[in-house]
């Protein structure tokens, strides 16, 4: 099913919000109130930034991307989206300060403690590794937190990361 296929079968009218992750390698992702899809590469979906391009056009959502490098990658295929919410730039509108990754706009939405968060790399004298526990295929953790290896880029390496990475922007 191609992308304009998925958003009219999930009731996707103008103005809607529908989640949106592109990785090129990978495919993408959407996510609506019916839920995530994930759209993997291959020659029965196309080029799947034309397809991203030519639903905008037909069905005017207002994506949801974490940050502009989304609209990026979109905007070197040629496809420019209409409407478009950045969380990264909506949150230091908002905020202020600089700082909006995925993981620290998740912590400050939910009121996590952002000295708490956890943090990407190996443990060293001052952090020490703890196991979070739960399914790393879930990109939330058990505290609440987004997971580092997701806001890392781990939510890239597969259609069905992608689409859970959309949904967790349109939530």
């Amino acid at each position: 099913m191609d992308v304009m296929a998925w958003l009219r079968r999930a009731g996707v009218s103008r103005g809607d919000l529908v989640g949106l992750a592109v990785a090129p390698d990978a495919g993408l992702g959407l996510a609506a109130t019916a839920g995530g899809w994930p759209v993997p590469p291959g020659a029965e979906t196309g080029d799947l930034t034309t397809e991203v391009g030519l639903a905008d056009e037909a069905f005017r959502p207002r994506w949801v991307v974490w940050s502009g490098e989304t609209a990026a990658v979109l905007a070197a295929r040629g496809v420019r989206l209409a409407t478009c919410w950045d969380i990264a730039a909506v949150h230091r509108l908002l905020f202020g300060g600089w700082r909006a990754d995925p993981g620290s706009v998740w912590a400050h939405l939910r009121r996590l403690a952002p000295e708490t968060m956890p943090a990407a790399g190996p443990p060293d004298l001052f952090q020490q590794a703890e196991a979070e526990g739960g399914d790393p295929d879930d990109p939330v953790g058990p505290a609440g937190y987004l997971r580092p290896e997701w806001v890392s880029g781990g939510w890239s390496g597969s259609p069905g990361r992608l689409a859970r990475w959309a949904e967790l922007a349109r939530t």
